[in-house]
């Protein structure tokens, strides 16, 4: 087995920013550089959403207002609360769901001035639910999953997650398989989990990519598919992962994998490609575990990994 750097799910399991298709009118500049957003390719993105917000854009105050509250500024923009809260509002009160459920989520993190406020995320949250988007399900059951202004209860969580589940929510569907995992008021079953994820990367959900790809490596008792979980994690990075790409990096240039995918070159390129995007590690510094994979490496063959990268930043 090789050497991987993450465990099965560490945050909470049901909060994202919300995606999906998106039901109001735009111009085709907003629609190409929301594309973007959803696929992690910002540079140039901010002028237009800034521009389509200013003129009264409920889609673009909302995609304004995720990125203005990123808090480490990995979406290109810098963090800016006050002004992104208002965004989120704004677009909101305009009576777009999925600016609510945002401002639900971005009301349960730490922002100076604005949260964590777990009552406002609760009432928004049940908002956004009474009004018809389900996703608000996930967010209500991570309060739950959390003891967060409520009392903590697994169960309880696991309901609402099932709530979103059943309803086609792909973070609804991604809670549920790791409350299986776990064992997180249900029994433990990772065959559950398994195919809760497989579902939940199917009805579009990215976050649980590389943690189905990291089971079909072969890791706690699903059987070994290589070939799947090198598809998955390329499906990742092609839906702007940078965690995925860090992991695809390791799993390309590991000999012990071997196989049509096996490229050092490759992997090297994919582990520059998450430092562009912006992923850490907790176990230290990303970039020296990089050059672990450039070990012995040419200048030629550090020039093919940076163009290989910058290549699929630019989606080629």
């Amino acid at each position: 087995m090789r050497a991987v750097f993450l465990c099965l799910w560490l945050g909470l399991p049901g909060a994202v920013a919300a995606q999906g298709e998106i039901d109001l009118p735009m111009s085709p500049a907003l629609e190409q550089a929301r594309d973007n957003w959803l696929a992690g390719r910002y540079d140039g993105i901010w002028p237009v959403i800034e521009a389509e917000a200013a003129a009264g854009s409920p889609v673009a105050q909302n995609l304004l207002g995720v990125g203005l509250t990123e808090q480490d500024g990995g979406q290109g923009i810098a963090y800016d609360p006050e002004r992104g809260f208002a965004m989120l509002q704004a677009a909101s009160d305009a009576g777009f769901l999925r600016a609510t459920y945002n401002l639900a989520m971005v009301y349960g993190e730490a922002h100076p001035g604005f949260g964590p406020d777990y009552g406002k995320k609760k009432a928004l949250a049940e908002a956004a639910v009474r009004a018809g988007y389900d996703a608000g399900q996930t967010l209500l059951g991570d309060l739950y999953h959390g003891g967060q202004g409520v009392d903590q209860s697994y169960e309880t969580a696991l309901h609402h997650y099932r709530l979103a589940a059943d309803a086609g929510v792909p973070g609804g569907l991604r809670a549920v398989g790791y409350a299986y995992y776990r064992g997180e008021g249900v029994h433990e079953d990772v065959g559950l989990a398994r195919l809760y994820l497989d579902r939940a990367v199917a009805a579009g959900d990215k976050g649980a990519i590389r943690d189905l790809a990291w089971l079909y490596e072969g890791n706690d008792g699903v059987q070994r598919d290589l070939v799947k979980a090198y598809l998955l994690y390329r499906e990742g990075v092609r839906r702007g992962d940078a965690r995925s790409a860090y992991d695809l990096g390791g799993f390309v240039a590991w000999a012990g994998y071997e196989g049509y995918w096996h490229d050092r070159v490759q992997g090297y390129g994919y582990c520059l490609l998450a430092i562009d995007w912006g992923h850490t590690v907790d176990d230290g510094e990303i970039a020296a575990n990089c050059e672990e994979m450039a070990e012995g490496f040419t200048d030629a063959e550090r020039a093919t990994a940076r163009a290989f990268a910058d290549g699929l930043k630019a989606g080629d």
